[in-house]
């Protein structure tokens, strides 16, 4: 395995957070990938 993960979970949030909460779902995953780095190629839109 050897994979670092983050579970983030917000009250009333659709699958994929495509709702009310995307802003905040982008945040977290550029801050993950900060701090762990990505593959690259890596592009976020």
């Amino acid at each position: 395995m050897g994979k670092t993960v983050k579970l983030v979970v917000y009250p009333n949030g659709q699958h994929g957070l495509e709702d009310k909460y995307i802003e905040q779902r982008n945040q977290e995953i550029v801050q993950w990938l900060q701090q762990y780095g990505a593959p690259k190629p890596f592009i976020v839109e």
